[in-house]
């Protein structure tokens, strides 16, 4: 597995060498430095991918994997946001029907309870109507029995006034003796 990489990085590196070369007839010139130089960035670059490639590996495969978590959890997050969003979407329109069950439901109590709060009023004052005249009624009949008391009066009066007036002292005496064998009589 290792020889692989080292093969082809190699062999890579190696061709533009062996090209110049063969173009230079074995002579040092600017082409070798430029050949030099290739193959040594070759072998470097063969030594870093050999040392790298495993903890490249390992760190794009865990942020392929932290990024694939991260991809789920957000869209289990986004479910569940969705489901929240719902249930408060749903909360509202049970809030908005409640608001209105109570709004007629009050209104209905109130018409309810005005309409028992004029019913009351009216046996009220048909109650206060009715005590007044029975009230009316008795001091009327308490006015007609002190005129005829008065009137009684007065005329008992009117009539001794009359009697003394018109009985003379033989009259007195015979109704005294009148009333004496009356009483007797009734013993």
């Amino acid at each position: 597995m290792i020889c692989r990489p080292v093969t082809l990085g190699l062999t890579f590196a190696l061709l533009p060498v062996s090209a110049a070369y063969a173009a230079g007839n074995g002579e040092h010139s600017f082409g070798h430095t430029v050949i030099v130089g290739v193959v040594n960035s070759g072998i470097l670059f063969t030594a870093l991918i050999f040392a790298l490639r495993k903890p490249l590996r390992e760190y794009f495969s865990t942020r392929a994997r932290d990024l694939k978590e991260a991809i789920e959890a957000a869209g289990k997050a986004r479910v569940e946001a969705e489901r929240l969003l719902a249930e408060a979407k749903d909360k509202i329109a049970k809030a908005d029907a409640d608001v209105a069950t109570l709004r007629q439901r009050f209104e209905t109590e109130a018409k309810a309870e005005s309409e028992h709060l004029r019913r009351e009023a009216e046996k009220t004052a048909t109650r206060i109507v009715e005590d007044a005249r029975a009230m009316a009624e008795g001091e009327r009949e308490r006015a007609l029995i002190a005129l005829r008391a008065e009137a009684n009066r007065l005329a008992t009066e009117l009539a001794e006034q009359k009697a003394r007036s018109t009985i003379t002292a033989n009259d007195q005496t015979r109704l005294a003796g009148e009333f004496v064998t009356r009483l007797g009589g009734v013993q």
